[in-house]
């Protein structure tokens, strides 16, 4: 974020005379000869910025325009959210014990494990109507969810945690505070749906701060990679040769991309993440990779993508 005392070109003091001009008037003047006299008094054109040069007055348009797209995508990303997270379609088959399902225009995953099912993310309806429905496709219930993964702390991924009194939840120790709701995202969209959707907090039981590996009580074995970037504490999870990515990437056009700048709190942090779980993994079986966005790749297709997406980003 670029704060007002770093702004060029002695922008923030004329931002501080516009201010208190406006304020001072109510800002209910037109731009009549009166106004002329005053702003060109205090060192003003007659409408904000037009004291700039030519090339000047294009880069602040253009600031503007950028500024205005960037809010009206968060806000569209979060209307959809609050009035699509009930929404359910039928669970997806993605393994003979594995399931996905999209609930809002969020995928989450549902896995069958020796002693219960887990959970990779948990969906954005804080009443868990995608849960449910993952759940019944394996013909379980939520009292048989042991462990639920989230892959960030984001309002989209956790809300419906909620629902899962007696599931440990495991995720990036730098998003414990987002998902115990003590913190706001720091992305614009996430932002606003976090104000849009009911409060679903819930405590972490398993912050994880580096590479582990989680042994779960049936004896599953659950390898986690921090990959900050999307938010602070991201997470990517492996279980028999699924990798569980959450926002890191997508998978559109038959390649990984990364999301819109728009929707992360550091971008290029979360580029840098993703180049290097691909190297991470370079020689560790993975079979498909199971994003929010895009559900999962095809199957044995996730070395050749991940091989790819690290050239890529050298």
């Amino acid at each position: 974020m670029v704060y007002m005392s770093q702004w060029p070109f002695g922008t923030r003091a004329y931002c501080r005379r516009l201010v208190k001009q406006l304020v001072s008037q109510a800002i209910v003047d037109k731009p009549g000869p009166g106004l002329r006299r005053r702003r060109a008094q205090e060192g003003l054109g007659v409408w904000p910025g037009s004291h700039y040069g030519p090339a000047m007055r294009l880069v602040l348009r253009g600031l503007a325009i950028a500024v205005v797209a960037a809010v009206a995508l968060a806000a569209a990303v979060a209307v959809f959210g609050h009035t699509s997270r009930g929404a359910t379609s039928p669970a997806v088959s993605v393994a003979p014990s594995l399931v996905a399902e999209k609930g809002g225009g969020v995928w989450l995953y549902a896995a069958r494990v020796p002693g219960g099912v887990v959970l990779f993310d948990a969906g954005l309806d804080p009443d868990g109507a995608p849960v449910d429905v993952a759940l019944s496709a394996l013909g379980a219930t939520r009292d048989e969810v042991t462990d639920v993964f989230l892959t960030h702390g984001h309002v989209d991924q956790r809300a419906g945690v909620g629902v899962l009194p007696r599931a440990k939840v495991h995720a990036g120790a730098g998003d414990v505070a987002l998902v115990a709701g003590r913190e706001a995202p720091r992305g614009l969209a996430e932002g606003l749906l976090e104000m849009l959707l009911p409060r679903s907090p819930r405590n972490v039981d398993d912050p994880i701060s580096g590479e582990s590996e989680i042994r779960l009580a049936g004896g599953a074995l659950v390898l986690a990679i921090p990959v900050p970037g999307h938010s602070p504490g991201s997470t990517a999870y492996l279980l028999d040769g699924a990798l569980f990515v959450g926002d890191l990437v997508s998978y559109r056009d038959g390649k990984l991309v990364t999301g819109s700048r728009y929707l992360s709190a550091d971008a290029d942090q979360n580029e840098r993440s993703a180049a290097a779980l691909s190297r991470r993994l370079a020689d560790v079986p993975v079979s498909r990779i199971c994003t929010s966005r895009s559900r999962c790749t095809p199957e044995g297709r996730a070395r050749a993508l991940l091989v790819a997406f690290a050239a890529e980003h050298r």
